[in-house]
């Protein structure tokens, strides 16, 4: 899901809301706040934003996994995989995810800033860069954890946008 407004408070707190992780995760939040504060880190990167009609400021994407193993094992290849996803997608962008869990699948939610630190244009990633993100991890994914089952005949995890 793409913010075209910055509804921030409305948005950290749905992603707070009934998360199952004690401690949130935090993507370059340190080296823009300084405080670890997740609402400060991405107002100051919407500060620097340019505005653009119909731009995009905000991102909230969602990686999840099918509960075919134990909660704490597929715990760990959700915040395995959430890295990985960062490193490829969003390295210099402000990120903050929370761990969720369902009655069939435990998912991430993704705050993602628009703009990489201390930029004014907004990051842009074709779809098709996207897929070549999504098919590396889930062919790294199916080598390190073999024992994930695929819910589709090429996918072992989901990732909205």
């Amino acid at each position: 899901m793409r913010r075209k407004k910055a509804k921030l408070a409305s948005l950290l707190a749905y992603i707070d809301h009934s998360a199952m992780d004690e401690v949130p995760f935090y993507w370059n939040i340190l080296s823009v706040s300084g405080k670890g504060n997740p609402r400060q880190a991405f107002e100051q990167q919407l500060r620097q934003l340019k505005q653009r009609q119909r731009g995009n400021c905000l991102y909230h994407e969602i990686l999840s996994l099918k509960k075919t193993l134990p909660v704490k094992q597929l715990k760990n290849i959700l915040y395995y995989l959430l890295i990985r996803y960062l490193q490829e997608r969003a390295p210099q962008l402000v990120g903050y995810a929370r761990l969720h869990e369902e009655p069939h699948h435990l998912h991430l939610h993704l705050v993602l800033s628009a703009n990489p630190i201390g930029k004014a244009r907004p990051l842009r990633l074709s779809k098709e860069r996207f897929r070549e993100i999504k098919r590396e991890l889930e062919q790294e994914l199916q080598l390190l954890f073999p024992e994930l089952e695929k819910t589709e005949p090429d996918n072992t995890f989901e990732i909205e946008r």
